[in-house]
């Protein structure tokens, strides 16, 4: 578990040290964006392993439901949704509160 919170961490992490790279440096930026692309596949993939551990996790079956619902509007629909890309942050968001709640109550019921 540590270690998935770990990738998750990492995985946040890139795009914004890069982005705040970016105001000293403006090249920094297009690494930053692009690095937001790694960010959501680790998520996915750090989601398909907590899922594999506890796949009775419902908070799971909500991130995955809204990440499917994400790219079905996204790349469904050719409407101008510019609320869709406040998504991703969110989901990023919302998988960091369910690694580290889940982090918390494992480790609770260790002790």
């Amino acid at each position: 578990m540590k270690f998935l919170l770990g990738l998750n961490f990492l995985a946040i992490g890139i795009p914004l040290i890069l982005a705040l790279l970016s105001l000293s440096d403006g090249s920094f930026s297009s690494e930053a964006l692009l690095s937001t692309m790694f960010t959501g596949v680790a998520q996915v993939v750090i989601a398909l392993i907590l899922f594999a551990i506890n796949p009775k996790d419902k908070r799971l079956y909500v991130y995955f439901s809204i990440i499917i619902l994400f790219f079905i509007v996204w790349l469904g629909f050719n409407i101008n949704h510019d609320w869709i890309f406040t998504l991703p942050p969110v989901l990023a968001l919302f998988l960091t509160y369910i690694l580290i709640s889940t982090h918390i109550s494992r480790k609770s019921k260790l002790q």
